[in-house]
């Protein structure tokens, strides 16, 4: 049979699409720290695989004094409000592609009304989170990674936040300690699992964002202390973790790398510059 140019040509795209599929398909690997976006820096480690861990470990570190560099969380949604919730259940990845995101993790955990999680849904966070100085609501055992009017950064490890520390933040992401957690909970802190957490240094002025695919919190606190953090707030985890690297980021794997299929309350991103590409 003679093989005509729209033949050969569908042969062609198939190929093409399977190359992309396999692309995406294949495991991701340790990489040493590198700029995704000036001032946001990213590493996967791989973990031992023991009975606390497997899997990578993946850092985000951000410079919060870099130029262009702003965080972002999720704020009220105003139906979600009148219907005497907070949210409504979102997609991270869509939300991070929506407002621009350079980089974006899953938020706090939250309470719905049905046990589909299903997309706009309306749901309320367990934990505070403040966005452009708009708090959520007060928990009486959250503490907070939170920065001021100024971007400066700051750890109140008191739960509940004191009320002047509510009224300064302007950014805030709420939860309960990474250390206080691993030591006040062994039958907890040495259960695997996906695990998203923030961390925070306040003398480097250091956040991290750090998704961890198969780890105990007790692994993730030791990872994170290794990193350089001073303390960390745990975020939701399980099957609401996910994990978001906008395409213009320099690196050659992009989009969600971890989770992303669970819609949830809430997202914790950055805004930050590409790398000019005479850097890369």
């Amino acid at each position: 049979m003679q093989k005509t140019a729209g033949w050969w040509a569908t042969m062609v795209a198939a190929v093409l699409v399977l190359g992309v599929v396999f692309w995406w398909l294949r495991p991701l690997q340790p990489q040493d720290e590198h700029a995704l976006f000036q001032g946001v820096f990213y590493s996967a480690q791989q973990l031992p695989e023991t009975p606390e861990s497997s899997g990578l470990a993946h850092l985000v570190r951000i410079e919060l004094q870099t130029p262009g560099v702003r965080l972002y969380n999720t704020p009220l949604d105003s139906q979600a409000v009148a219907a005497g919730d907070q949210y409504r259940l979102s997609y991270t990845w869509w939300e991070a592609r929506r407002q621009g995101l350079a980089v974006a993790i899953n938020g706090t955990l939250f309470r719905g009304h049905s046990e589909w999680f299903l997309p706009g849904e309306t749901v309320r966070a367990v934990h505070t989170t403040i966005a452009a100085g708009e708090v959520s609501h007060r928990n009486a055992y959250t503490s907070m990674i939170w920065t001021d009017e100024e971007g400066t950064l700051h750890i109140t490890p008191e739960s509940p936040p004191p009320d002047q520390v509510v009224e300064e933040a302007i950014w805030g992401v709420g939860g309960l300690l990474l250390s206080r957690e691993a030591s006040a909970a062994p039958h907890r802190a040495h259960v695997r699992s996906q695990v998203t957490l923030v961390g925070a240094n306040e003398d480097t002025q250091e956040l991290w964002f750090a998704v961890f695919e198969d780890a105990s919190h007790a692994v993730a606190w030791e990872v994170l202390l290794a990193a350089g953090a001073q303390e960390a707030v745990l975020l939701d985890g399980g099957a609401s973790t996910t994990f978001f690297i906008r395409r213009t980021a320099a690196t050659p794997r992009t989009g969600t790398l971890v989770g992303g299929w669970r819609p949830v309350a809430t997202h914790v991103g950055v805004y930050a510059e590409p790398v000019p590409r005479s850097k890369r």
